[in-house]
């Protein structure tokens, strides 16, 4: 077990007019597809959404989906899929989510460019 905190992965390359709102690393992609698996879901994705609260004002929110709501975007990349809920795609635009690991905690960070301010956690922040 390596005592140094994993160093965030590099985003998917940027394609001249992708309209993904978010993109994962291969890291993060890995780690979707291996939750799925984990949870014998391999056939669905991961509903990625922002929610009202947190320290910072809004929340980062991910759980397991079997498909598509209705307006949602979706986003396939390396074999991994997430639905992003309509109204957070304004809040998500340009956004790469990573995992990371490290000697306290593992999961998945959200870096995104819009957020004028974040908490300590790294799962909440404001626009």
């Amino acid at each position: 077990m390596s005592t140094r905190e994993q160093e965030p992965s590099a985003p998917a390359p940027a394609v001249p007019g992708d309209s993904r709102p978010v993109v994962l690393t291969p890291k993060a992609a890995e780690m979707v597809r291996e939750l799925l698996v984990r949870q014998a879901r391999p056939d669905q994705g991961i509903r990625v959404s922002v929610r009202d609260g947190g320290c910072s004002g809004h929340s980062y929110v991910m759980d397991f989906a079997p498909g598509p709501a209705d307006g949602d975007v979706i986003v396939e990349q390396d074999g991994a899929t997430l639905y992003i809920d309509a109204t957070a795609v304004p809040y998500l635009v340009g956004t790469t989510i990573d995992y990371v690991s490290g000697l306290h905690s593992a999961g998945f960070r959200f870096v995104n460019p819009q957020a004028t301010r974040t908490c300590g956690c790294g799962e909440s922040f404001s626009v």
